[in-house]
């Protein structure tokens, strides 16, 4: 399955599949000027709304020695996403590099609370992507933002919202 997001000048595309509660994803952004230093895709307990998500953050150059993909919350600091505490670390097969001028984020996360993901439904998931140059510092929100809801199971973006409940029996009369 797929999703690709706007996020300013970039397209990100988000490849996946799922195996159990586990994610195995590729994470693409296309060769624009300034997607050249790092790549992001979070998913967020509201949609649009970075502040308490998790976001995958994977960099080349500048600021990690060399390559580095790992786990960070989203705090509200529109400028400083925390990078998580190294037992939160639970991502694996973790790759980042570039190709024909495309930067290329690959990894399996475990999804919900055992991943330190917020618990949404798959069904019903708000994403982020993000992309940057090696020398911004990772903005959340910015520019090079972009959101989507899409349902993982079905491989959709943008689903209907889910049903309300049913409302509840009338009252009897007294």
């Amino acid at each position: 399955c797929s999703f690709t997001i706007s996020a300013g000048p970039h397209s990100i595309r988000i490849g996946y599949r799922l195996d159990g509660n586990k994610l195995i994803a590729t994470v693409t952004c296309g060769a624009s000027p300034g997607c050249k230093g790092w790549i992001a895709l979070g998913i967020l307990p509201q949609a649009g709304q970075p502040t308490g998500g998790t976001a995958i953050v994977g960099w080349l150059d500048g600021w990690a020695s060399p390559h580095f993909v790992g786990k960070y919350h989203l705090n509200g600091n529109a400028q400083a996403p925390n990078l998580m505490h190294y037992k939160k670390q639970s991502l694996h097969d973790t790759y980042i590099y570039r190709k024909d001028g495309k930067v290329i984020m690959s990894f399996v996360a475990t999804l919900g609370a055992e991943g330190h993901f917020p618990t949404t439904p798959l069904s019903y998931t708000h994403l982020m992507a993000a992309a940057g140059a090696y020398t911004s510092l990772v903005p959340f929100p910015g520019k090079d933002v972009g959101f989507v809801t899409g349902d993982l199971l079905m491989g959709k973006a943008a689903p209907s919202s889910p049903s309300p409940p049913p409302l509840p029996p009338p009252l009897p009369d007294r």
